[in-house]
């Protein structure tokens, strides 16, 4: 569930600010839907990766490693913090900057989910 959230967010990300470079034809105009739908795709199967992961990384030594995963959590989230607020990755353009919010979130919040789980 929390990678089909964060698959919407980088779609709602996509739409918003991201622009598309331009169809083989100058004369087309670009199709934000599709690439929305292929980062849905992408980013969906990549989160369910990213889970997989840090679920076996959460069994190799069932309580330190566990414990060991929130590392994940703090690292996310400041690193979504930092990104929103422009500190980190100044160079980028708003939507590489959001797609990286999202990440940073998703990452945060699945070891939290796991523990809860």
């Amino acid at each position: 569930m929390l990678s089909l959230f964060g698959a919407a967010c980088q779609s709602t990300v996509t739409l918003r600010w991201y622009e598309p470079p331009p169809r083989e034809g100058d004369d087309e105009p670009p199709l934000p839907l599709l690439e929305a739908g292929l980062f849905f795709v992408a980013f969906a199967a990549a989160f369910v990766v990213l889970g997989f992961v840090l679920l076996a990384a959460a069994g190799v030594a069932p309580p330190l490693s566990g414990l060991a995963t929130l590392l994940v959590t703090a690292v996310g989230v400041v690193s979504a913090y930092a990104l929103a607020t422009g500190r980190l990755a100044t160079e980028k353009d708003d939507a590489v900057r959001y797609m990286g919010v999202v990440v940073g979130l998703v990452a945060g919040c699945y070891p939290v989910v796991f523990l809860a789980v």
